[in-house]
């Protein structure tokens, strides 16, 4: 049969998985870190091989006798039939009701069904054939006759004791809404689940979520401070976000001290390398004006964007997130007028203003995946899995604009030459963008290492230079990075970056240690 070349090494693919798998204890054991882990316990995953034996020793005997098997048809009913080929049902749930133990198969005929496919029974194992003719017609209930196709918006499962599809198609329509993965088929097993002449589709995943564009205002500096008398004016604090702050420097005292008499320098948290810019002291006495002014606060300097990254969340499906853009960093406080021994005190600087929020992170796009092996032993014999394409990841949202500073004061006039006037606040730089999700993966076959894929009777754990049957849909497109907020002498903060695109592989194997 046809077999699909695998696009990445499924080496790579785990290590870049390995980084999400280290810290929730949940199903399966140790996957994930965050929102989405499930809650039922690791004890309940790992494979009871006295279970997997059990369920394999109800082999399909001959599942086209009709006294042992229930029947299922469009034009059949749930309210009035009895699963005979005479009277069939309409819906899988109630065929499956009318099982027993002695009557242990489903007869499906042709046509398509708006149904889950759901194997759920944890007494027996179940054989569900499709293909057969329908009733009404000259071949009614005759084998391999067409084809049974179950279309459903939600994912097929096979669960509990395992079970058996023979001749059908499963599909499941596209994703709808954000960050929606679509798994075309589920098994999760304490025994086994055979697909024999089985054709499964997977539709594309939803997108990510959007970021959106930071709306913050940055606080703008605060004006410096007049003196009091012969005591400089205090310096002025601007608190912006947690960590981040911008002063103006002292101004300069007259109290005989020379060195006091010199306005300080502005400041901004972080720090940064800046120029001396704060005010000088004179050095005569009254009515020699021998001081200098303050000088003007650095603007801050433009965020930088964050790398985009690849990885897949194995809880949800999902493609990596952005990162969020750098907030912009806040501009220097303004120096400290200067003044003279003997003068009246020095005006203090004007703060900064703080710098811009960064642009929110793009959500990662969502998955593409023909079959997830949770658990138990899966399977395949002339069967065909297809993956749609992956979701492209959210844009990352825009920056926000940096803050202008304060202003400084000048020399009060007061009839003579008085003290030197202060510097205003740099401006604060804007956030850089925030980056955009990485697209959705596109993949055949995800297997669970608690699980065992067989196909066409050997054993495969890892994805291989040939493997079944794949045929693998388009990766999801990256997300658009943000734009940079911008404030300012030194123009706008950095673009975030777009996502990388998604991943196409046939079989990706996720550890669970």
């Amino acid at each position: 049969m046809p077999r699909a070349r695998p696009e990445t090494s499924w080496r790579v693919v785990s290590a870049l998985l390995v980084p999400l798998l280290a810290a929730c204890p949940r199903f399966p054991a140790d996957l994930c870190d965050g929102p989405g882990c499930t809650s039922a316990d690791a004890s309940t995953v790992a494979v009871d091989a006295s279970d997997a034996n059990d369920a394999a020793a109800s082999p399909v005997v001959d599942h086209d006798d009709a006294a042992h098997a229930v029947h299922m048809a469009p034009s059949g009913s749930d309210d009035t039939g009895d699963g005979t080929p005479e009277n069939p049902v309409q819906s899988l749930d109630k065929a499956i009701a009318l099982t027993t133990a002695a009557k242990s198969f489903v007869r499906v005929c042709e046509g398509t069904y708006a149904q889950t496919l759901a194997l759920t029974t944890r007494d027996r194992v179940l054989t569900v054939t499709g293909g057969y003719g329908c009733p009404g017609s000259s071949d009614a209930w005759a084998s391999a006759h067409g084809m049974t196709t179950f279309v459903s918006t939600d994912t097929h499962r096979i669960e509990a004791a395992g079970g058996t599809l023979r001749m059908m198609r499963l599909e499941r329509s596209d994703a709808a809404g954000l960050d929606v993965a679509n798994v075309a088929l589920t098994i999760a097993t304490r025994g086994r689940a055979s697909l024999i002449d089985v054709s499964v589709q997977a539709g594309a995943g939803s997108a990510g979520t959007p970021a959106v564009d930071a709306t913050s205002a940055a606080l703008s500096g605060r004006d410096g401070a007049n003196p009091t008398g012969a005591a400089g004016g205090m310096a002025i604090v601007t608190a912006c976000v947690p960590g981040s702050s911008s002063s103006g420097g002292r101004g300069g005292s007259s109290n005989g001290v020379a060195q006091d008499a010199r306005g300080e320098r502005g400041a901004r948290t972080p720090s940064s390398s800046a120029r001396a810019n704060e005010g000088i002291a004179g050095e005569g006495g009254t009515f020699q004006r021998a001081c200098t002014a303050g000088l003007r606060g650095f603007d801050g300097a433009p965020a930088v964007a964050p790398q985009a990254t690849s990885a897949l969340a194995p809880d949800t499906f999902l493609a990596a997130n952005a990162s969020a853009g750098a907030p912009g960093e806040p501009g220097q406080g303004g120096g400290g007028g200067g003044t003279a021994v003997g003068e009246s005190g020095a005006p203090s600087g004007a703060s900064g203003g703080c710098g811009g929020e960064g642009g929110r992170a793009g959500g990662g796009g969502a998955s593409s995946i023909a079959m997830v092996v949770r658990q138990g032993i899966a399977e395949l014999t002339r069967t065909q899995l297809v993956s749609g394409t992956g979701g492209r990841g959210g844009r990352g949202g825009k920056g926000a604009s940096g803050a202008p500073g304060g202003h400084g004061l000048q020399a009060p006039v007061v009839g003579g030459p008085g003290p030197c006037g202060s510097g205003d606040g740099g401006y604060g730089a804007g956030g850089a963008g925030g980056g955009g999700g990485q697209g959705g993966w596109s993949l055949g076959i995800v297997l669970f290492s608690i699980a065992e894929l067989r196909v066409e009777g050997r054993i495969v754990t890892a994805d291989e230079e040939t493997s079944s049957g794949v045929t693998l849909g388009s990766a999801g497109e990256g997300g658009t990075g943000g734009e940079g907020g911008t404030a300012g002498s030194l123009g706008a903060s950095e673009r975030g970056h777009d996502g990388k695109a998604g991943v196409r592989q046939a079989i990706v194997l996720v550890p669970t240690t």
